[in-house]
């Protein structure tokens, strides 16, 4: 048989974690939040400049922050005591690389939406990004 086999691995999780993998799929957005996305979504449309994947993440950021009970549960755990917080930080980290990508234009439409997430994310306790303070 199978006697030796290795033991399930056990994790710890922080108790924000645990809280946040409790609350779903209850936890809500707040409301400034939801009304930030709501500004940041035509603004996502209209540009051009992203890359079709870094669209497809933006707009999956987007989507979790709105709806969070659609985070999975392995993601959820990533991201961990601040999901929101963590996942605006990865809009503006996105949008900073498409921006270095091509060149640092002044005149980008990604200019507007990275200082929007950096101010989003930093105001959430995040690390603000050089390009978009």
């Amino acid at each position: 048989g199978f006697a030796s086999a290795t033991p399930a691995q056990r994790i710890t999780l922080a108790p924000r974690v645990i809280a946040n993998l409790t609350a779903q799929p209850a936890a809500a957005v707040s409301p400034d939040l939801a009304e930030a996305m709501t500004r940041l979504q035509p603004l996502l449309d209209g540009c051009p400049a992203y890359s079709p994947e870094r669209r497809r993440q933006m707009q999956q950021h987007i989507d979790w922050i709105t709806q969070p009970a659609g985070i999975p549960t392995d993601i959820l755990i990533a991201l961990g005591d601040d999901p929101p917080a963590r996942l605006l930080f990865g809009m503006a980290s996105y949008t900073a690389i498409e921006w270095r990508l091509q060149g640092r234009p002044a005149d980008s439409c990604l200019l507007p939406i990275g200082r929007l997430v950096n101010a989003l994310a930093v105001a959430a306790g995040e690390e603000a990004l050089p390009e978009f303070e």
